[in-house]
C-alpha cells in the first residue's frame, strides 16, 4: 500500500461521522441484528471494533463475557465469526494461527432460538487479553525483571444500547 493510499484511508476513517457511542469501544454501534438461516431465527449477532491499530492474534484473548439486558450469556452459545470461520470463544486461546487484522470484519454470534425481540437492547461486553508484543517469557530475564506485560492482561469493558435491525 502506498503512502498516498494510506493517507486516503486514514482520511476516510477520520471523516466518518460518529453514529453513537464510543468509537473506541469494543462493540460496533448499530450492528446488532437477528441471525436467520433458511427462514429460522437462530440467534443474534453484532460486530466488534478492533482496538488495535495493528490487529490482534486471537490466541491473546483470555476471556470474553457478554451480557444482554443485564443477563449474562453462557459462553458455549457464543462464536466469533472472522474471515469466514466460526470459532467458539472458549477456544480462542488455541488459535495462534488466526490474526484479526485492523480492517477485518469480526462479529460475535450468539445462538438463541428466536433471536432478540424487536426494540432496544443493552449489550455489555468484558474481555481480557494479553499483550502480544514485548518481552517473551522464557527468553532471558536480564533487564526484564520488572516486566509486567504478561502478568497483567488488559481488561476492557464496553456497553452499547442498540436496536435490533432486520427482525
Amino acid at each position: 500500500m502506498t503512502l498516498e493510499e494510506r493517507l486516503k484511508k486514514a482520511r476516510e476513517i477520520l471523516e466518518q461521522p460518529m453514529i453513537m457511542g464510543n468509537p473506541a469501544g469494543p462493540i460496533k454501534a448499530g450492528s446488532l441484528q437477528n441471525h436467520t438461516v433458511c427462514g429460522v431465527t437462530t440467534g443474534y449477532t453484532f460486530q466488534l471494533n478492533n482496538l488495535s491499530y495493528r490487529g490482534i492474534w486471537l490466541s491473546t484473548f483470555e476471556d470474553i463475557r457478554i451480557a444482554v439486558d443485564g443477563k449474562e450469556v453462557p459462553q458455549e452459545y457464543i462464536v466469533m465469526e472472522l474471515k469466514g470461520m466460526k470459532l467458539p470463544i472458549r477456544d480462542l486461546g488455541g488459535h495462534s494461527e488466526m490474526f484479526w487484522g485492523a480492517e477485518d470484519v469480526c462479529s460475535l454470534l450468539v445462538y438463541q432460538i428466536g433471536g432478540l425481540p424487536a426494540g432496544k437492547h443493552r449489550i455489555a461486553m468484558d474481555f481480557v487479553r494479553r499483550n502480544d508484543f514485548g518481552h517473551t517469557v522464557g527468553n532471558g530475564t536480564d533487564g526484564y525483571e520488572e516486566a509486567q506485560e504478561f502478568l497483567n492482561p488488559l481488561h476492557i469493558h464496553g456497553e452499547e444500547e442498540m436496536e435490533v435491525v432486520g427482525k
